[in-house]
């Protein structure tokens, strides 16, 4: 009797055979998918107040974000306001710093004059020893 049905299945490498198991899984998928939709159906599912927000929950969390929103405004304002304070004061500093630094400089510059003229104060000296001594050599 096996072998009587077994010899009425068609081949299995056939058209005919990937025909109906591709028929088989759609209806086992489409199966699976309605059993799955019956047990979501029977769940208990939470009230619509718990899932969503009312108006009026709405209208408070929307009132506490623009309180929030304008605090972080008025701090970020005042944050800028003392930024530019700072930057005012950096370039007070730098503009103080800079004539500092040319009068540094004017200084370093007479100092290596009144050294150059004090090296020269005793060969001047010398000089005009010399100049006293032939002087008073001549009389």
């Amino acid at each position: 009797m096996t072998s009587l049905l077994l010899t009425q299945l068609p081949d299995p490498q056939s058209a005919q055979a990937l025909g109906w198991i591709a028929v088989a899984l759609v209806c086992l998928v489409g199966g699976i998918n309605q059993v799955l939709k019956l047990t979501d159906r029977f769940r208990e599912q939470p009230p619509a107040v718990q899932t969503y927000a009312t108006k009026v929950e709405h209208r408070d969390l929307a009132t506490k974000l623009d309180v929030e929103l304008g605090r972080e405004r008025s701090a970020r304002k005042k944050i800028h306001e003392e930024i530019a304070e700072l930057q005012s004061g950096v370039s007070a500093i730098r503009a103080e710093t800079s004539g500092q630094t040319r009068d540094i400089g004017e200084l370093k510059q007479q100092i290596s004059e009144t050294n150059t003229r004090i090296d020269a104060v005793p060969q001047r000296t010398i000089s005009l020893l010399r100049e006293t001594q032939q002087l008073h050599a001549q009389k």
